[in-house]
């Protein structure tokens, strides 16, 4: 008599499906819910925040009176990385401090419609995106996601 060999019962396909696509979903879901209300918090916190300028051309004119550059900035609020700078990078004492002696800091978030055109002039792609201009609003160097260090260098390396 031939043995019997059980075939897998459907629950037991179930779990790995389970495992491989709900549950990282449930935990980006969670890592993103718990990074946005961190975020939200250490920005009511910040003593000393950046003034970002929302207007392009004030910021140029701006910058041009006081021999200043531009550091645009593209961002949104839903944006995860954007607010994981929000955390980690922008409320920096180094990175406030370089951005401030230097630079006129400008945010455009790409959800307010009277920024497309500027967003479009920029050929901006993806978000966060840091552009430098000179005080002519020629740009002179970008890039997009960048931690603490990294972002004090891009300034940095702007200067001259």
């Amino acid at each position: 008599m031939k043995e019997r060999i059980a075939q897998p019962t459907s629950k037991k396909k179930r779990l790995p499906l389970f495992l491989l696509v709900i549950l990282p979903t449930i935990a980006a879901a969670t890592w993103l819910i718990a990074d946005r209300i961190q975020s939200e918090h250490t920005a009511a916190n910040d003593p000393d925040p950046i003034a970002w300028e929302t207007g392009l051309a004030s910021a140029i004119e701006k910058a041009n009176s006081e021999d200043q550059r531009v550091l645009v900035r593209v961002s949104a609020d839903w944006c995860p990385p954007c607010n994981l700078m929000d955390i980690k990078v922008w409320p920096d004492d180094e990175v406030k401090a370089v951005l401030r002696e230097n630079y006129i800091p400008v945010e455009l978030d790409v959800d307010v419609p009277e920024n497309g055109p500027i967003l479009e002039s920029f050929g901006i792609r993806g978000i966060p995106t840091l552009i430098v201009l000179d005080a002519n609003g020629q740009e002179l160097k970008r890039a997009h996601y960048l931690n603490r260090s990294q972002t004090i260098d891009f300034l940095e390396t702007s200067e001259s």
